[in-house]
């Protein structure tokens, strides 16, 4: 039972010592002919299966935040396949195109892109680039993106993966936002990426000028060399920017080719 629930004419209260207290209320009105409202339920899920999963904490923003557990080595009983069944809702019988994979020729790893956005060419500092939503900021003459996601070409030393995603937080916020004006880190964990065990990130950035938004950064072990692979993302938190549901998908779906 919820609490402030109990007895007709009576609902439940809390002292300030914890205990349970009996408050009078009015009847409720009387019931009306016709199909009951529909109830509103808020559902939080997070299955951590051994050590290494990271799940995304919950998202403190006016938008909805991510809810995606990023590489499940063991998926829990009951749980749905990790990629939805082929809909058929049109009537075409054929399924929806699978989304295009990008080439990471560096550590040899498939990235997915995303609907709506767009790969760039690979630079000499990453090996994989892909932004969403361009916009005139006015903080450059180029356009900003509203999201970015990018996979670092060079590996960096750390004693662990956590201190090589912490470095690289404190470094990378900064770069996408402006000067900060403030974060605070919404969760952080252990996951597994194309077989690859790391540590990952997630800052909630807020920045003197300019939108506010979600950072992640992950840095998972070299698969041919020593060293941590460092992988960066970001969305602006604004109605035209992707979902930071987005960034996990991204990750979640890196493969060993």
């Amino acid at each position: 039972m919820p609490p402030g629930s109990g007895p007709s004419g009576t609902s439940r209260g809390y002292r300030a010592d914890g205990t349970v207290a009996a408050v009078s209320t009015p009847p409720p009105p009387p019931r009306r002919r016709g199909p009951p409202p529909a109830a509103a339920f808020a559902v939080l899920l997070a299955c951590a299966v051994g050590a290494g999963v990271w799940a995304l904490g919950p998202d403190r923003s006016n938008r909805p935040g991510p809810t995606l557990v990023v590489a499940l080595s063991t998926p829990p009983a009951g749980s749905p396949p990790p990629h939805p069944a082929p809909d058929d809702t049109a009537g075409t019988g054929t399924a929806p195109a699978p989304a295009p994979t990008l080439a990471d020729r560096t550590h040899g790893w498939g990235v997915p892109l995303p609907a709506g956005w767009t790969a760039e060419p690979a630079t000499e500092r990453a090996a994989v680039v892909e932004v969403a939503g361009r916009y005139a900021c006015g903080q450059s003459a180029a356009p900003c993106p509203r999201g970015r996601f990018a996979i670092a070409a060079d590996s960096v030393g750390a004693a662990d993966a956590q201190r090589a995603a912490e470095r690289e937080m404190a470094a990378f916020a900064p770069e996408v936002f402006g000067e900060l004006r403030a974060h605070r880190e919404e969760s952080a964990g252990t996951l597994t990426v194309a077989g690859r065990e790391g540590w990952a990130i997630r800052w909630y950035a807020e920045p003197w000028r300019g939108a506010a938004g979600h950072v992640v950064v992950a840095a998972v072990a070299d698969p041919h060399g020593t060293g941590y692979v460092v992988l960066r993302g970001g969305v602006d938190d604004d109605p035209g920017a992707p979902a930071a549901s987005v960034l996990d998908g991204i990750i979640r779906g890196i493969t060993a080719v």
